[in-house]
């Protein structure tokens, strides 16, 4: 499957971008070795005590492609993983792991833009997060 053709395909037929990016990010594909993500991903929900269903492999690992400076890309062999935890109690635990005053200038900006958003970036637990 081509993903810049199928997203450029479904814009063109009215999808918002929203709806194009949940369509390509939620629904499961990878174009990467599928066992080693399978892996990596029953690590993730055992480590974090979620379901493996909850812990989603986004960015151009799961799609081929990556936007940058203004057009999409192919990306033939990508080789980082972006994995992203879909799950309120996993969000609840670390968001009361954070101490906002520790966070300064543009991390505090990017902290607060994401919680309003309903995401919550690891590097702002801190160390926390990895133990």
């Amino acid at each position: 499957m081509d993903y810049i053709e199928n997203m450029q395909s479904m814009l063109s037929d009215g999808y918002t971008m929203n709806e194009v990016a949940e369509n390509l990010y939620l629904n499961y594909h990878s174009v990467i070795n599928i066992d080693e993500v399978y892996q990596l991903r029953k690590a993730i929900a055992t480590k974090y005590d979620c379901n493996l269903n909850d812990v989603k492999l986004i960015g151009s690992s799961h799609t081929g492609y990556t936007y940058k400076d203004g057009k999409l890309l192919k990306r033939e062999n990508p080789k980082d993983y972006d994995f992203a935890i879909i799950n309120a109690d996993v969000y609840i635990r670390f968001f009361h792991m954070i101490d906002i005053e520790k966070i300064s200038g543009k991390g505090k900006r990017l902290y607060t833009n994401g919680i309003l958003h309903g995401k919550l970036h690891p590097l702002h637990a801190g160390k926390r997060f990895l133990e």
